[in-house]
Order: C-alpha cells, then sequence, then structure tokens
C-alpha cells in the first residue's frame, strides 16, 4: 500500500483545501454541474506544476500480516 505525503506552501494548501469546499458544494447540491469542481482542481495542478515548494513524495506502506 502506498500513501502521500503533501508538502505544501501558503498558495497550495489554500488551493487543496478549496477542492474540499468545492466537493463538499457539489455533495450538497447535486444539480450543479462539476464544472467549478474541474476549475479548482486544474487551478491547483497547474499552480503546483510551477512552484518549487510544492512536492509530493510517496512511501510504502508495510502491511501487518494477519495472524
Amino acid at each position: 500500500m502506498w500513501k502521500s505525503e503533501k508538502h505544501l506552501c501558503k498558495i497550495g494548501k489554500t488551493l487543496d483545501a478549496n477542492i474540499d469546499k468545492a466537493l463538499e458544494e457539489l455533495r450538497e447540491n447535486k444539480e450543479s454541474n462539476g464544472g467549478a469542481v474541474y476549475q479548482v482542481i486544474k487551478t491547483y495542478f497547474r499552480h503546483r506544476r510551477s512552484c518549487e515548494e510544492c512536492t509530493i513524495t510517496w512511501g510504502r506502506i508495510k502491511q501487518e500480516e494477519s495472524k
């Protein structure tokens, strides 16, 4: 199993939180389209691509053996 670790700058953290807010609004208001969510995610990834401070590292998690 893999786990991600986010190291984001202030702008990156704000954009990441905006994704959560947009998804929550979409869940609450089923009639709206996903266009707002798409735009927020697109903005987040564009920022991450150009920002030197924002990095995501992946690490493998050891799975406990079932007895």
